[in-house]
């Protein structure tokens, strides 16, 4: 009787622990901000947009700025804005990533090492489809494509 019980607090004490660690992952590949998940893993990101046949929407940011962290309100206090984003998959790379080497590095990325935010849309095939540093224009750019 005590080594059934012994097993059923083990397979307990395992259960969580495995459910645990599944959770600590889940939240290193995403970040929350405000009603929107933001994709911290560029593989994960385009291999969800792939399987959903949706675009990705890129947002570069530095790890000190200001604007970057004020652009991420800006879904919240429009609409609009929240309706386009729906049908992203969203994808935020900081400068501080081990990701952002290698946007700085693509050649389709020269702005990288200018300023932040900077914001780009591609597809799930990794095509480049529009980049800005404007936030307006980039909402604007992204409602637009289908």
């Amino acid at each position: 009787m005590k080594s059934i019980r012994f097993l059923v607090i083990l397979f307990l004490i395992v259960g969580f622990v495995s459910t645990s660690q599944n959770c600590k992952n889940k939240s290193q590949s995403t970040e929350i901000s405000g009603s929107f998940v933001w994709y911290r893993n560029r593989t994960e990101a385009f291999r969800t947009a792939e399987r959903e046949n949706r675009k990705i929407f890129l947002f570069f940011a530095a790890d000190e700025c200001k604007a970057c962290e004020e652009f991420l309100l800006y879904p919240e206090k429009s609409p609009e804005v929240r309706e386009i984003f729906q049908k992203y998959i969203l994808l935020k790379v900081k400068t501080s990533d081990p990701e952002f080497e290698n946007f700085k590095n693509d050649d389709r990325f020269p702005e990288l090492k200018i300023k932040f935010p900077f914001f780009a849309i591609m597809n799930s095939s990794e095509e480049l489809l529009f980049k800005s540093f404007d936030p307006a224009e980039i909402v604007r750019i992204a409602g637009g494509i289908k």
